[in-house]
């Protein structure tokens, strides 16, 4: 029902609108290309829309690194055909490109068709602006493949649907377009042999493999029977669509013709065609991308999009079909198999509500006891807040509504969307004046459920309160005035309650079994309004369930608190989070005389109670008005009755120092050993020393404690114990970083993730791995590659850092140039929060758009906003084919020309880009004894190539370094796929750190550059230096920006050290660059994050901190100084 869309064209636009709407309590719903399925940009009511249509510029597209910073109102088909002009494609393919925008493909994480090839958009977008509801900019627009500057806070609005803020523009890699484009069109028997045909898919096709997509036989009917498109083979039970995307068409089309004459040899696959033709290939992906509009022939369409574990990705469409039988026209599944996304359809002639009911809520609790996603890609919306519960913990829950509430107090960014704490409800705020309760603040305020035998609902009207483990307290006029609505549950152990409930939640409802309603009660005075449930079974008492005490003396408390769910205001709307507020006693003399002129009168066993700006409203009725000691309530009275609450009502009756940390005292020592025992537990002097310095010996900490839980469980009773205790906590894992994360600054408890080293699972189907955060890089790497996989990071530091630690840092390494980043990589962690709440994210499915993405709060936050205990990854599969070069450069812009067409010739087989200049190589000379194998030269690139066919992959680097040679980008050069001579190259690149240790002191910087600023700092710093210094290098990944700058000197001073800083991040922020590309800021960088981040920026990092970890215990001193 929106009157009013806006059309801005600027983010200052955007800004000024926001702040406006906020400041004027005005709902705003934000609005792209208006694609979605869920209700996610549609006005609920009458918010005002704000369209990004006109914000549809690009701003830059840098050919060299593939990165493109755009508008949000950008058209994914526009940007698509722009890109194609630079080489480059978009990451992103969907059904609806020609309309919906890069700002809302975002909003959403949209997930699309070639996934499989090219990652999600969480390790895809580099950077974002947005704005917040008060018309704050946010400036996350990094356009950096690496950057550890901080929190990753441009996660917060990847998936968050507008709840959070309105993303303005975007920075995101683009792969190359590619030279050679085939797709095959198979007919399968079973969807067992579709499973085969996806792991040898994965095996024999490997790099060039960008879809799989499965077609059930209803559903390709459908298209064939509505729209009469034809299919290329027979009739089957199932379809496979399986497109290759790589570099060169001859090896492309080797490859596919090898893989089906394998599969249909042996019977995997009947039939099958295979064509690069692109009027064919049209035709093919029509009968895939055309099912949806096919289906709307048939009538009345109940769409369902889900992510499931492979093993199960069609049971849903088998058990549907038995549960719905001949009552529906098609019951069907079709979509990407290759992330694990089903689209589950059913139809009939007709919308019908009994047919609702047979698969909601089923098919949500289905995919929950399967461990699958409710929303894969297409979000949550308006449609599904009220099943979030299934795919959403109810601490994560917790976690999303605190993170609302500090982005958009006001609850004005696209309301009614993506938030299970709110259904159709128009209204911000419920108890007149009142707030949001905190998790398990009232564990004694209860609901009452009538049933509603007309609407067949039960509905929640009033409120009360637990006083035993079998009677509840609450008004009298709740019960005897129900319009013939019978009460038969309360519901306890929530405060989020929706105001109807189609059916019983075991978990949460009790059954009535008896009410005694006081004899003295009269209805028109509202005297004696009291009465009492009895429950029929008793009620186990938890930390969400605990009863309350009853008020026993005669004065009346000056000050008490009342919770309901009722209305907002007189007018407005219930409530579905608990409110409280807090009143004041009036005596009942004076609000005698105020109810006068209302007629009403008030005196006997009445309390009256009320503020001027907080009050009860209608809704409350039966809720306690109480006090509280120390988490003890005691209950005065129940809420009777008021006159229009909120509108003047006479009344309601109802440099861094140490932190203020404690130290480690005998009492919990006695507790830590109660948990772990003595073995695990360090506090020997000398014992402690590999915990308390840095890998650098740098930094010294003064820790008396070390412990070594081997369990979440065991995680979570310290760290808890800690919080309550106020003792300071540092987590460690492999201790090989070089900024101080892990190292304690002053005497904080330590734990160590070391014992924490069991690998839990490994899908070989689908390559996800789950691990405890302790295991070691290298050990995972060997266990994966016993099963023919590989870890998608490899770091110098292998051999000992651990997982845990890796994510906690957001490692990049050597590879991120083909396997991406953590945020691209992880799917899933559990992670212990300050106070102990045990967040389980543990998703293992590479699709899964349920609520807000609250793993990326942990990756990359260094262990300051929750211990990680387990890690869900994505492996990738282990290569056939390794090639290494090494090459000789006369200056840096051969480099980045080299480095331009490597991407252009070798692409999906490119894995890693590494540049060493002269002084670097001379390092390694001298002081280790390694020797270039190609002479000496200016510079010098190292190029990896890992594949699934050696000679197609030789054939493609012996092309691309003949063109190189011809076009004199390099002077020389060497290639080889002998290990030992491959091992020999990389020792050059991976013990230049080693020859640190042999040239003085050396200050190391971890920078990421945009490239054509790369080796200019190095430049920079030579002559910001010149005498001062023994050698000034650099070297890193290219491939994604990250150099490594070191300058060696005799020794340390701190002179020197103010010489070189704050210069080098100076002269790094006025080049785009980054402080700190994959190490985090930790304790030695964190003061200079304002160089790297806006005061806004900062401030919404503070306010994370402050709701996650209010104590400031976890690894304090780091990342904000």
């Amino acid at each position: 029902y929106s009157q009013c869309v806006l059309k801005p064209k600027t983010t200052d636009e955007v800004s000024q609108i926001l702040s406006f709407c906020n400041d004027q309590k005005l709902a705003v719903s934000p609005q792209g290309g208006n694609t979605g399925l869920v209700g996610g940009s549609v006005p609920v009511f009458d918010e005002i829309v704000l369209s990004l249509n006109l914000m549809k510029n690009i701003v830059t597209i840098d050919d060299t690194s593939g990165i493109l910073v755009c508008e949000s109102g950008c058209v994914l088909e526009y940007l698509d055909e722009e890109l194609a002009n630079h080489g480059l494609m978009m990451p992103l393919d969907l059904g609806a490109k020609g309309s919906c925008q890069i700002g809302g493909n975002v909003s959403t994480n949209a997930g699309g068709l070639r996934l499989l090839r090219y990652g999600n958009l969480q390790g895809n977008v580099l950077g974002i602006e947005a704005v917040k509801a008060n018309g704050e900019v946010l400036d996350c627009l990094s356009a950096l493949k690496k950057d550890n500057t901080g929190f990753h806070l441009k996660h917060l609005f990847i998936g968050s649907e507008g709840a959070l803020g309105v993303v303005t523009k975007v920075a995101i890699q683009c792969p190359p377009k590619p030279e050679a484009v085939n797709l095959a069109f198979l007919g399968v028997e079973s969807f067992d042999r579709i499973l085969s045909t996806f792991r040898r898919a994965k095996r024999e096709l490997g790099e060039i493999l960008s879809s799989f997509e499965m077609i059930d036989e209803q559903s390709i009917g459908a298209v064939i029977g509505h729209l009469k498109v034809k299919s290329p083979i027979d009739e089957y039970p199932f379809y496979v669509l399986i497109e290759t995307q790589g570099s060169n068409d001859a090896h492309d089309q080797e490859k596919i013709n090898n893989f089906l004459e394998n599969i249909m040899g042996d019977g995997t696959v009947l039939d099958g065609t295979v064509t690069n033709e692109p009027s064919k290939m049209r035709v093919i992906w029509d009968l895939r991308e055309r099912i949806a509009e096919a289906f709307l022939h048939d009538g009345y369409v109940f769409k369902y999009d889900i992510t499931l574990p492979l093993e199960k990705f069609y049971s849903i469409v088998d058990v549907m079909r038995e549960r719905l039988g001949s009552e529906v026209l098609r019951c069907c599944g079709y979509g990407h198999v290759g992330d694990g996304n089903i689209h589950f359809t059913v139809t009939t002639k007709e919308f019908s509500q009994d047919i609702l009911k047979k698969i909601e809520p089923f098919i949500y609790e289905y995919t929950s006891r399967l461990k699958g996603s409710i929303s894969a890609e297409h979000g949550i919306g308006f449609r599904k807040p009220q099943y979030i519960h299934y795919s959403k913990s109810e601490a994560a829950i917790q976690l999303m509504k605190d993170l609302k509430k500090m982005m958009d107090p006001n609850g004005i960014l696209n309301p009614y969307k993506n938030r299970p704490w709110n259904t159709s409800h128009r209204s911000y705020r419920f108890v007149k004046g009142g707030a949001d309760v905190t998790k398990r603040e009232y564990p004694h305020v209860v609901a009452l459920g009538f049933y509603n035998k007309t609407k067949k609902v039960y509905t929640f009207s009033c409120g009360g309160s637990l006083i035993s483990n079998k009677f509840v307290v609450t008004a009298a006029h709740c019960i005897a005035n129900v319009d013939g609505n019978k009460l038969e549950i309360v519901r306890m152990g929530t405060d989020t309650i929706l105001s109807e409930a189609e059916a019983i939640e075991p978990l949460l409802d009790h059954i009535v079994k008896n009410v005694f309603i006081n004899p003295n009660y009269n209805s028109k005075a509202k005297s004696n309004d009291i009465a009492l449930v009895e429950l029929g079974k008793e009620v186990a008492f938890t930390r969400d369930v605990r009863p309350a005490c009853l008020h026993t003396e005669d004065q009346i408390p000056s000050k008490m608190k009342i919770a309901g769910w009722g209305k907002l205001s007189f007018l407005g709307d219930k409530s579905v989070v608990l409110q409280k507020a807090t009143v004041s006693s009036i005596s009942i003399q004076e609000c005698a005389r105020r109810y006068a002129r209302y007629n009403k009168n008030v005196g006997g066993a009445q309390v009256c109670a009320q503020d001027d700006k907080t009050d009860a409203c209608p809704g409350d009725s039966g809720g306690p008005l109480q006090t509280e000691d120390n988490g003890l309530f005691t209950v005065v009275g129940v809420i009777s009755f008021g006159v229009a609450c909120g509108f003047g009502v006479p009344g309601n009756t109802y440099n861094i120092r140490r932190g203020n940390f404690n130290c480690v005292e005998e009492e919990h020592l006695y507790f830590f050993r109660r948990i772990l025992g003595e073995t695990r537990i360090v506090t020997d002097l000398s014992d402690l020393e590999k915990y308390n310095v840095d890998w650098n010996k740098h930094l010294r900490g003064a820790s008396t404690i070390v412990l070594k839980p081997k369990t979440t469980e065991e995680m979570s009773q310290i760290v808890s114990y800690c919080n309550n205790n106020r003792l300071a906590v540092c987590p460690q894992g492999g201790h090989t970083g070089v900024v101080g994360g892990a190292t304690p600054v002053f005497d904080e408890v330590i734990i160590s993730t070391e014992l924490m080293n069991e690998i839990i699972s490994l899908d070989e189907k689908s390559g996800i791995l789950t691990c405890q955060a302790g295991c070691i890089l290298q050990n995972v790497n060997d266990y994966l590659a016993e099963k023919n996989l590989i870890f998608p990071l490899d770091l110098g530091a292998k051999g000992s850092c651990q997982i845990g630690g890796n994510v906690s840092t957001n490692a990049g390494g050597l590879r991120v140039l083909k396997y991406g980043n953590l945020h691209g990589n992880v799917l899933g962690l559990e992670v212990v929060q300050a106070d102990g709440e045990i967040l389980d994210f543990l998703s293992t499915l590479k699709k899964d758009n349920t609520g807000y993405h609250l793993k990326h709060l942990f990756i990359g936050s260094e262990g300051t906003l929750g211990v990680i205990t387990k890690v869900a990854i994505q492996s990738k599969q282990r290569p056939k084919s390794v090639q290494i070069a090494f090459l000789g450069l006369q200056n840096f812009d051969q480099v980045l020309k080299t480095f331009y067409k490597s991407k252009q010739d070798l692409d999906e087989i490119l894995t890693a880009f590494e540049v060493i200049d002269t002084p670097s190589m001379d390092l390694v000379n001298e002081k280790l004894g390694m020797q270039s194998p190609i002479g000496q030269y200016p510079f010098y690139v190292i190029i990896e190539t890992t594949g699934s066919n050696e000679g197609h992959d030789q054939e493609k680097l012996n092309k691309f370094l003949e063109s190189c040679l011809l076009k004199n980008f390099v002077l020389n050069g060497t290639v080889t796929a002998e290990s030992n001579k491959y091992r020999a190259i990389w020792e050059i690149r991976e013990k230049i750190p080693q020859g640190f240790a042999k040239d003085g002191y050396v200050f190391m910087y971890d920078i990421s550059l945009p490239l054509d600023n790369y080796y200019r700092l190095v430049e920079d710093m030579k002559q910001h230096m010149g005498t001062l210094s023994h050698r000034v290098f650099g070297f890193g990944h290219l491939g994604d920006g990250n150099l490594h700058l070191n300058i060696s000197v005799k020794e340390y001073s701190s002179q020197l050290q103010q010489f070189i800083e704050p210069y080098i991040f100076e002269r790094t922020k006025l080049y785009n660059g980054s402080i700190s590309a994959e190490h985090g800021m930790g304790f030695l960088k964190a003061k200079y994050l304002p160089l790297m981040k806006s005061p806004a920026a900062i401030k919404a990092m503070r306010n994370i901190k402050r709701i996650m970890d209010p104590n400031g215990i976890l690894n304090p001193y780091k990342v904000l100084a």
